[in-house]
């Protein structure tokens, strides 16, 4: 992990030495976490990964005093901005895939919908103050001044938002329909199989500034 890009954004000059033996793998990462957010005058910070939603059982256990928010989007726009980021626009078994990642997180959100904060994303958009406000208030914070982004937009299209044509509609109505009445631990037992056993734990892409570091120092 501290050799991840993640940790060396956290701290470009260098971290902290953290025992994980003695913090424990859950403790470890808050006292990362909080350590990087004092050392930069804050008093709160996010960690934003939706793939995390399959762990969420497992990290609201683990982190109880921590706030959990979801955005929740239209199911045919979050189709189409997954196949378009991550596959081909005309590729089925892109829009399969992309359709059935959809319901197995809309189950999981759902069985723990007592526990989160769900924000409508298109609520966001439409009236961003007033619900920036709301989540303010629900999490005991101050401020009404504009939250922008330092990062740049990452959207999946380059220009206008795209058309998605009927046989494409058809089949992400298709996987709804199949997986109403698969109960939503199974679909969180599916998402946690997959990535436990079916992924690398890390990509080789998530060590590039370290790389580059080390070959600086070599060189």
């Amino acid at each position: 992990f501290e050799r991840s890009d993640y940790w060396h954004l956290l701290y470009p000059k260098g971290g902290p030495m953290l025992d994980i033996e003695q913090l424990g793998v859950d403790g470890y990462f808050e006292e990362a976490m909080n350590h990087a957010a004092r050392q930069n005058g804050c008093t709160h910070w996010v960690e934003n990964t939706p793939a995390h939603t399959v762990m969420l059982g497992y990290l609201l256990r683990s982190f109880p005093y921590a706030h959990f928010i979801a955005i929740m989007r239209d199911r045919m726009a979050t189709n189409r901005s997954n196949v378009y980021k991550f596959h081909h626009q005309n590729s089925f078994k892109g829009w399969i895939k992309a359709a059935i990642w959809t319901e197995i997180y809309l189950k999981i959100l759902k069985r723990y919908s007592s526990k989160i904060y769900l924000i409508c994303y298109e609520n966001l958009l439409g009236n961003f103050a007033a619900e920036r406000n709301k989540l303010f208030s629900k999490l005991g914070l101050e401020g009404n001044e504009d939250v922008k982004s330092s990062w740049a937009p990452d959207s999946s299209y380059d220009h206008d938002i795209p058309h998605i044509p009927f046989r494409f509609r058809l089949l992400v109505r298709l996987v709804e329909f199949l997986f109403k009445p698969i109960p939503p631990l199974l679909c969180e037992l599916m998402g946690r199989y997959w990535y436990a056993f079916r992924r690398p734990l890390l990509p080789n892409w998530f060590f590039c500034v370290y790389r580059g570091k080390q070959q600086a120092l070599n060189e």
